[in-house]
Order: structure tokens, then C-alpha cells, then sequence
């Protein structure tokens, strides 16, 4: 499973030290292994080549993030650079406040003129030239220079990067970077395991961020689609597969026939479950594909997306279950893990996981393999490289995501079941992602209706409750919300406790209320009244009414005439609309009904 791809070639200089034992231990070369992850500032990114020959921008910079969950003075603080075997360290004293997710960009020197100017910068130091490839860099929670050549693991070390061939680094160095390429850090800066060759990556072009940029909250994954697979059947087509987010990106059915819902043996059983799930094949002409698009993954180097899932393998080599454009989840070699379209396999041992359901959740680092993280049943895997060779190039997210394959060919289809699918723009956490193994939901459809009143007017103000003051105007809402995973059919809902409201008749001929309160406006609705509003929340579909259930002094039609006070008991009516059964309120969708009235 290889593609062809385009031949790099660069050069590099590199400096290569060698010392004895003891020069080494007195110089502050032996490693420290008892690392402490940076909680809150860290260093997010280094650039080296500013102004040299091809360069980005034209002065070299440092950048720090906040990946913690409150704000860092960085008053008293620096950061602080040293050449790759030097233990002459340069202080750049700091200051201000960082933010929760926020950037902070400090200029340096430069090689040059070559280059666009960086963003505003938070702090200079334009006397501090920095390698392009090889350097370390330290953020100190003193202004006092460093005085060995590795510091790492001294208590006034905040963070640390070494990278390309430094001489101190936390467990291994950072790639070398370039003029044309910064080292920064996976998550968008919330990435930290004190690897540095793990925690980050090259990006190309590098992208400068300060604390006008726009923030990046660590922890905070966000859901852009949920594919629950209880439909009652799927078509080949589009919008078959429905997102039950809120946020209608349904997926597409691409295969020759369609997948097969089912239900009598899930994941999760009981009711609340995991209910209905999607049974895919890879027989010729078969059940097999279904495309999801118009996700608005974050495709920058660097960048997390989350996906996971309740997965049931048959034991067919060979078969994804998932995939972007090249970089998926791919069963070969004996493996299970990430795949980049060279034949490989970064990921654990594939046996275990046939013939039985597993809850997996995948978290995909754009440009990076090492940074990737597999969970099965909640628990975090050790990844090891099974087969091939990983391309650095393809290991990125898209805006289209399939299920049983992956976007580059149809060459690849999955053999079992898929349930429970979600995307999360952003990592997951430990915790959550244990939440999303344990989680169920209702099975069916699951109704459930809310009633709000609003004072809209109050002509005596002050008045403790003015929906009982003669001439208030008041709004009604109803809200029906279907929170379970099949569509709620019903042409009518109505609130069981009753939802009653008294109309003056003058209001309902358009004349207005009672002093101190403007008349309702609003087009009649259903021969109603004015003032009708109604919206379906995670639906296109207009023409929804309120629709009287009950009525009192109301003519037999039911119709709000000029009869004196009149009190509705009110509904729903749910129109038809193209690709929705009659009355039809989808698993995640809401009816919002809202009216007004004027109390007598």
C-alpha cells in the first residue's frame, strides 16, 4: 500500500561534538530523566532563519503559549539561548501577562534583509541572533543567565527545547529546522510529553503568533459531527447517514448498495445503549462506503483532530475503517494503528481486536506520526511501528472524512460494524475519552417538551409578577426536543401539563393591548393571531405552525374570532417537507414554538 511520491533533497551543516565521560558530566552534557510537564507557559515555536537567503520572515523569534487553564505573569521571567555545546547563555528579560491559550511573540535578530516583517511583536531582542538549525532555547523563571551547557531539569527551568544537533534537550532533540521552517509545537501548542522530537514538528512555512492572534484553549475539543447509525435503512446517495450534532453534516452513501443498519446485537445493550449501528462489507459491488463531508477540520501543521468510534472487526487484513484523504486507520502486517499510504502501520498488535466490539478513539496530528495517540476501551496504547515507512506529507486530516476506506481511491473498504462515530476538532482527554466509551443514549425516540413564558411588556414595572397584571404582554415557548436516536414521528405536540394563554380580542384584531404596552405585530398564522414564530433548531424546514389542541369560546372550527377572551391549549404542527416524513422530528433536532399574548 504505497504511493509515488516527489524525491526531497536539502542539505544541512551540522556541528558534531564529542566529549569524554567526564568533560561531559562536569559541562552539564549527562542527561536528567526526572522531567516535570510544563502545566502552564511553554515555548510553542522557534524560527532561526530570519533574513537569511529564502527566508519567511526577515528576523529570527521565539514564541510562547500558555497551555494551562489561568493566566502566567511572565513579569521576572526570560528566555534565554545558548548555542548547541555553549553554556554562554542569553537572557531576554520578559513581561506582562499571558492568558489562557495565548500567544507571545518575542523578535530577535536577524541574518539579513530576506523576509515580511513578523506581527507586532510582545517583546524585543533584536541583538540575539539565533541558529537556523541547531540551538537551544530555555524558558527561566529568572532573569539570570544559565551558566552549564544543559539545564534541563533545573528548578528554574520553566521549558526547554533542544533541536537539530544541540547539546541538551528534553529525552531527545526537536528536528532541525531551517530558513524556510520553524519547529513548533503539536496541538497548536498544547502538546507536552518532555520529548522534544515528539512535542514538535516542522512547519512549513513557520506562522508567527502573538497575543492578538486568536487564542487556542487547550482541553477543549470541539464536536463537529456525531453519526449514531440508528437509521432504519440507508440509501445510496446523499444525506442518508444523519449527523445527530446539530450541525447537518450528514454523511453520503458512495458504495454500489448501500451499508445495512442493525440493531440486534450492539456494543453497548439495554436501553439506554449504543443502540443501532452500520454492518459494512467488502464483497465486490458491496455494502461499503460512506462519505462524511464539509467537516471544518483545523488542517494546520501541527493541529489535532479527534475521531472515535465503536468498531467490530471480522479479521480482514487489509481494511480500514476509517480514513482521511491518505492518512487512516489501516489493519496490516499483524498491526492495527496509522497509516500514511507507505505501507505502514504505527500502532499495536492486531489479533486482540477481531470478533468483538472495541471502543477506539484516534487523535491524528497533522505532520506528525509519533505525536498521533490510539485509545482502545478508554486506555491509551503503546504505539510501535508495525510495517512501511511513514510519509510525512500525507499525514494530514481533510475536509472529508470516509468510513470503511479513505479518500484517495475506493480501493479499501472495512469488514464489520461501526457505531457511535464522532469528530472533535482538537485532542481529547484521558477523561474524555473515557466518557465517550461509557456513554449511552436512549434507544427509539425520546420526546421531551419545555415550556418558558417571557414578559415581554409590563405596564406596571416593578411588579413582582407581571404576567398576572391586566395588558402585560407575555410570550409562550414551547421547545420539543426528540434526545433519542430514532426520529420522532408526530404530527402534533402538545405540551401534557397544558399551555394556556388568554387573548384579548382586541389584540387579535391588530388594535393593541393596554396602556403602556404597543400592540404585538406578526403576520397571522393559521387563522391564529399575530405574533407566531416558530423555528425548528438543526433543520432547514420552514412552514411549522402552532396549532390549537384544545379551545374555549372558540367557534367550531376552532379559529380565534372576535368571541371575547379565549383560552388555547397550544401545539405543534409539524409540516412536511422534502426527504422528512410527516411530522417527522429527527434524533437531536428541536421544534421551538413561540407565541404571544396579552394577559386581561
Amino acid at each position: 500500500m504505497s504511493i509515488v511520491k516527489p524525491s526531497y533533497f536539502f542539505k544541512k551543516k551540522r556541528i558534531v561534538y564529542v566529549c569524554a565521560l567526564l568533560v561531559c558530566t562536569f559541562f552539564g552534557f549527562m542527561p536528567r530523566f526526572a522531567y516535570a510537564l510544563s502545566t502552564g507557559a511553554v515555548i510553542s515555536q522557534v524560527y532561526g532563519g530570519g533574513g537569511n537567503a529564502g527566508a519567511t520572515y526577515n528576523s529570527d523569534f521565539i514564541e510562547l503559549f500558555n497551555r494551562g487553564n489561568s493566566s502566567v505573569s511572565l513579569a521576572g521571567w526570560s528566555v534565554q539561548y545558548a548555542a548547541a555545546g555553549s553554556a554562554a547563555w542569553t537572557a531576554v528579560p520578559l513581561t506582562g501577562t499571558l492568558g489562557v491559550g495565548q500567544y507571545y511573540l518575542i523578535r530577535l535578530g536577524n541574518g539579513g534583509v530576506a523576509g515580511v516583517a513578523l506581527p507586532t511583536p510582545d517583546a524585543s531582542f533584536i541583538t540575539l541572533n539565533i541558529n537556523a538549525a541547531v540551538g537551544k532555547v530555555a524558558l527561566v523563571n529568572t532573569i539570570t543567565p544559565l551558566v552549564v551547557v544543559n539545564p534541563v531539569g533545573l528548578a528554574q527551568v520553566v521549558d526547554f527545547i533542544g533541536y537539530g544537533a544541540a547539546g541538551a534537550f528534553e529525552t531527545a532533540a526537536a528536528p532541525a529546522p531551517s530558513n524556510t521552517t520553524s519547529d513548533v509545537r503539536v496541538g497548536l501548542g498544547c502538546y507536552e510529553t518532555d520529548n522534544n522530537s515528539v512535542d514538535f514538528l516542522v512547519r512549513t512555512p513557520p506562522l508567527a503568533r502573538n497575543t492578538a492572534s486568536a487564542p487556542n484553549t487547550c482541553g477543549a475539543a470541539v464536536l463537529l459531527g456525531q453519526y449514531r447509525m440508528d437509521e432504519a435503512t440507508w440509501a445510496v446517495g446523499v444525506g442518508s447517514v444523519k449527523d445527530t450534532s446539530g450541525n447537518n453534516r450528514h454523511g453520503d452513501v458512495i458504495a454500489t448498495t448501500a451499508p445495512v443498519p442493525a440493531s440486534v446485537a450492539p456494543a453497548r445493550t439495554g436501553n439506554p445503549g449504543t443502540c443501532g449501528y452500520g454492518t459494512f462489507t467488502t464483497a465486490v459491488n458491496s455494502t461499503g462506503r460512506v462519505s462524511i463531508p464539509n467537516l471544518p477540520v483545523n488542517i494546520t501543521m501541527g493541529a489535532q483532530t479527534s475521531v472515535s468510534f465503536w468498531m467490530y472487526w471480522n479479521g480482514v487484513s487489509g481494511t480500514m475503517p476509517i480514513g482521511w484523504q491518505l492518512h487512516d486507520l489501516w489493519y496490516n502486517a499483524g498491526g492495527f494503528g496509522f497509516n500514511t499510504a507507505g505501507s505502514d502501520v504505527y500502532g499495536i498488535a492486531s489479533p486482540s481486536l477481531a470478533n468483538t466490539w472495541k471502543h477506539v478513539t484516534a487523535i491524528f496530528t497533522n505532520g506528525s506520526r509519533t505525536a498521533n495517540s490510539l485509545y482502545i476501551d478508554g486506555i491509551a496504547q503503546p504505539l510501535s511501528v508495525f510495517s512501511g515507512n511513514i510519509i510525512p506529507a500525507n499525514a494530514i486530516v481533510g475536509t472529508t472524512l470516509r468510513v470503511g476506506g479513505w479518500g484517495n481511491d475506493n480501493g479499501y473498504k472495512f469488514s464489520g460494524r461501526i457505531d457511535e462515530l464522532k469528530v472533535f476538532n482538537g485532542a481529547l482527554t484521558p477523561a474524555q475519552v473515557t466518557s465517550l466509551y461509557n456513554e449511552t443514549h436512549p434507544c427509539g425516540a425520546l420526546l421531551s417538551l419545555q415550556k418558558t413564558v417571557n414578559v415581554l411588556c409590563d405596564p406596571v414595572n416593578g411588579t413582582t409578577d407581571p404576567k398576572n397584571i391586566p395588558g402585560a404582554v407575555v410570550q409562550y415557548i414551547i421547545t420539543a426536543t426528540n434526545s433519542g436516536s430514532a426520529s420522532a414521528i408526530l404530527t402534533q405536540l402538545s405540551d401534557p401539563v397544558g399551555v394556556f394563554a388568554t387573548f384579548d380580542p382586541n389584540l387579535i384584531n391588530g388594535t393593541g393591548g393596554a396602556t403602556g404596552c404597543n400592540s404585538l405585530t406578526g403576520t397571522p398564522t393559521s387563522a391564529i393571531g399575530r405574533g407566531f414564530s416558530l423555528d425548528v433548531i438543526g433543520d432547514t424546514r420552514a412552514g411549522a405552525y402552532p396549532k390549537y389542541l384544545t379551545t374555549t369560546n372558540a367557534d367550531a372550527d376552532g379559529a380565534l374570532h372576535n368571541a371575547g377572551n379565549v383560552t388555547v391549549n397550544y401545539g405543534i404542527a409539524m409540516p412536511v417537507e422534502s426527504g422528512y416524513a410527516a411530522g417527522e422530528i429527527r434524533p437531536s433536532e428541536s421544534a421551538v414554538v413561540k407565541f404571544n399574548a396579552v394577559v386581561n
